[in-house]
């Protein structure tokens, strides 16, 4: 149960929009048909998509379980086969937009995607859903930073595009809520199987408005910056992300593929994360090196271009960023398992109502994000938002330290006493400070690198959530039960870290 959890909230927040044309393109709006409007919508519709389903699959597992006579540990990967592909191939899913056109590759990961949920409802075999489970990550990693990187390149920096992040951003976290409220009516009222098919017309009508709206790449439009010659995906780099974050994501969630899926420990797991890490630091280095394979007359060699240009971090906005999304997604992630936790064990909420809980949290998040933050940008600097965001989620995880130790007396409290302030002081923190920094962030990526940019962001908040939750895990493995108070000071430590390196960000959009 308590990895299920964690897998399920790892993701919650992750990205992303549904076009297509391609981002080597200097005039962003030339490919599109008039109404940017759509795009965004579009690129809202994937990201709501793509989070919703991490979460939707919480209350059906149980059903999932009884009518394909699954094993616990077996049933734990409906969840983690998912997870897993989608951490591991966001890098690629990025790069491959700026490669071959977001618009071919957002068309082609719906098409991945709705139909792999197709699949897994109809499926009558465990293994058949644990490989649509895995295929539908695989398509999910493509469209998270693909739908972020369209509304980079579609919108210029400025009021327009840091309302439609802010936009995406609510959506995303609606997503997550409203995953867990959909997922329980549809299988209390009609059958498990609905949860995966729901995709499927939200996946017919992104192709068909994708097609539409979008007209495709030109020849042109996919060469080097020089515009010189074709470009090609680093398959070595590729292979060696792709490998080494699912290894490492596996091996820093805990989960082992014999037991029941519980957190684990021993040299399996600590195997696993050094390999990975090896995996990642080779492909680092590859990064630094990047081929240009000579172009020889009448051959149609092609240069390689590198899945994530170190040079990129140059950028104060990108490497800064970078630093303070990690630190973030470590705290804002993790929080949705343990406050679950907190409602569930020490409250006694039953998972639907718990899913409920999570309301305010969603909503003041989405009010804040979408509304209040994109305003602010107009008059205040994002260094100076996302600073203030992190103080005051700061400030809200130390509060919730304070109500969260195990109950006293027999009393445990209620929802307005426990949970609702620190909720609302979390989420007022966590929207200041989500919209301004992925702002930040795609603020140094040229037309060139916008998807690449697109899937560090989101792969980063991946990473930050994995490492932030097995750290917490560890932390209150040494506590008392139901004591969930080491969490959240932990929590508010770490988002104070990220306060620290707010203050790096760039001032102006130049640095």
């Amino acid at each position: 149960m308590i990895d299920e959890l964690w897998h399920i909230f790892m993701v919650r927040r992750y990205h992303h929009s549904m076009l297509g044309f391609d981002t080597t393109a200097r005039t962003p709006r030339a490919d599109m048909k008039p109404g940017t409007s759509v795009v965004v919508a579009m690129a809202c519709a994937a990201e709501f998509m793509v989070v919703m389903d991490a979460s939707i699959i919480a209350i059906a597992t149980p059903s999932i379980g009884s009518d394909l006579q699954m094993s616990p540990g077996a049933l734990s990967w409906v969840v983690n086969a998912y997870v897993l592909m989608f951490a591991g191939g966001m890098l690629v899913g990025g790069r491959l937009g700026d490669l071959f056109g977001l618009r071919r590759v957002f068309i082609l990961a719906t098409i991945v995607f709705a139909g792999a949920s197709l699949v897994a409802g109809l499926a009558s075999e465990g293994w058949q859903l644990l490989a649509a489970r895995a295929v539908q990550g695989m398509g999910g990693a493509a469209l998270a930073p693909v739908s972020l990187a369209l509304i980079s390149a579609t919108l210029p920096e400025g009021p327009a595009r840091s309302r439609a992040v802010g936009l995406w951003t609510a959506v995303g976290i609606a997503g997550g809520a409203v995953g867990n409220v959909v997922g329980g009516t549809l299988t209390q009222l009609a059958d498990w199987r609905w949860v995966f098919w729901l995709n499927v017309p939200l996946g017919v009508l992104a192709v068909v408005a994708a097609a539409i709206v979008l007209q495709a790449p030109t020849s042109a439009q996919r060469k080097d910056p020089a515009g010189t010659r074709a470009r090609r995906l680093d398959l070595q780099g590729a292979a060696l992300a792709t490998v080494g974050l699912v290894i490492a994501s596996w091996a820093i969630s805990g989960t082992d593929l014999i037991s029941s899926g519980a957190l684990s420990s021993g040299w399996p797991r600590f195997g696993a994360l050094a390999i990975g890490s090896l995996l990642l630091i080779a492909f680092v280095w590859s990064q630094r090196r990047p081929t240009t394979t000579p172009v020889q007359e009448g051959t149609g060699t092609m240069p390689v271009d590198p899945l994530l240009p170190l040079g990129l971090f140059a950028h104060r906005g990108i490497s800064s960023g970078t630093v303070t999304m990690l630190l973030a997604g470590a705290t804002l992630m993790p929080m949705w398992f343990y406050i679950s936790l907190l409602m569930q064990n020490t409250l006694g909420y039953n998972p639907l109502r718990a899913g409920l809980g999570f309301l305010p949290h969603a909503t003041v998040t989405a009010l804040i994000g979408a509304g209040l933050a994109p305003r602010l940008m107009d008059r205040v600097s994002a260094r100076v938002l996302v600073l203030c965001g992190c103080l005051i989620a700061a400030a809200g995880f130390a509060w919730q330290a304070f109500t969260a130790g195990p109950p006293t007396s027999g009393d445990a409290g209620t929802y307005l006493s426990v949970i609702l302030g620190p909720a609302i002081v979390i989420s007022v923190g966590g929207g200041l400070l989500n919209t301004p920094l992925t702002t930040a962030i795609l603020a140094g990526a040229s037309p060139n690198d916008s998807g690449a940019v697109s899937g560090l962001l989101n792969t980063t908040k991946q990473v930050g959530a994995a490492i932030g939750l097995a750290a917490l895990t560890a932390l209150l493995a040494t506590t008392g039960p139901a004591d969930y108070r080491p969490a959240f000071i932990a929590m508010a430590a770490l988002m104070t870290l990220a306060t620290a390196s707010s203050m790096l960000l760039p001032a102006t959009k130049t640095e």
